[in-house]
Parts: C-alpha cells; sequence; structure tokens
C-alpha cells in the first residue's frame, strides 16, 4: 500500500509541476499584461507547490526507509536526500526572492539579483522534477525489491 502511494504522490507532484511550468506560466504571461503581476501570481503557486512538494518527498523517504536491504537502497536513499535537500533550499530561495518584491510599488527591488536568484530557483525546480523522473520511473521499471 505504502508503494502505492509513494508512486500515486510523486505522480501526481510531477503532473502538477509540468502542468504549472508548461501551461499555467505560458498562457498567463499571454493573458496577463504585467510581469510584475505575472511574478506574484507564479510566486504563489510555487509557494502552494512547495509545501506539497515537500510532504510529497517526505512520503518518499518514509517509503525508502521501509524497503529491505538490497543493492537499491543507495539510490533510493540518495534520491530521497536530494528531494528533500532540494525542496529545503527552494523555501529558503523562495523567501529571498519574496524580500526583492515590492507590492506597495508593485515593482521589483534589485531586479539583477532577482533574475539571478530566480535562475537558481527554476534550476533546482527542474534538477527536482528530474529526480522524481528517475525515481518513478525505477519505481515502476527497475527491479522490484
Amino acid at each position: 500500500m505504502l508503494y502505492k502511494i509513494t508512486v500515486l504522490s510523486l505522480a501526481i507532484w510531477w503532473g502538477m509541476f509540468a502542468f504549472f511550468a508548461f501551461v499555467v506560466i505560458p498562457i498567463g504571461g499571454q493573458a496577463v499584461d504585467s510581469s510584475f503581476d505575472m511574478g506574484v501570481i507564479t510566486h504563489s503557486l510555487a509557494h502552494e507547490l512547495n509545501f506539497f512538494g515537500m510532504l510529497v518527498f517526505i512520503i518518499y523517504a518514509y517509503y525508502t526507509k521501509s524497503l529491505p536491504q538490497s543493492p537499491q537502497q543507495l539510490f533510493y536513499n540518495l534520491t530521497a536526500a536530494i528531494l528533500i535537500g532540494g525542496q529545503l533550499f527552494l523555501f529558503l530561495m523562495h523567501y529571498h526572492i519574496e524580500d526583492l518584491l515590492d507590492t506597495v510599488h508593485r515593482k521589483i527591488n534589485y531586479i539583477l539579483t532577482f533574475h539571478d536568484l530566480n535562475f537558481v530557483y527554476r534550476t533546482t525546480c527542474l534538477v527536482l522534477w528530474l529526480v522524481v523522473t528517475g525515481a518513478v520511473g525505477k519505481m515502476l521499471f527497475g527491479q522490484k525489491v
């Protein structure tokens, strides 16, 4: 049962992230006139995705600890550590980026710093998405443990 919950939760996170990245952001960018407004929208959605992601990655880590000892254990432990560590990093980055948003004057303070932090944030998200892709693939098609 834990296996099914883990695969399902990872698949839901993967799908939500893909939908956000490939549908919400491009359509929102076309529909909203202001890049600042679009930033506020994506910032709020990303905040919720971060919380959901942490829950999913904790479920995955719990699953990896329930597995019997096998050669696959290193892969599962390493991916769990990367996912939880990466998600914690995203939480920290999210708050640093949030500090650069001036919602009263509707502007971004220190725009170059904002873009640099946003690039690191997006790259970390991509790494997490790829790790989840590998983990789900291994769980579904890899050697069963």
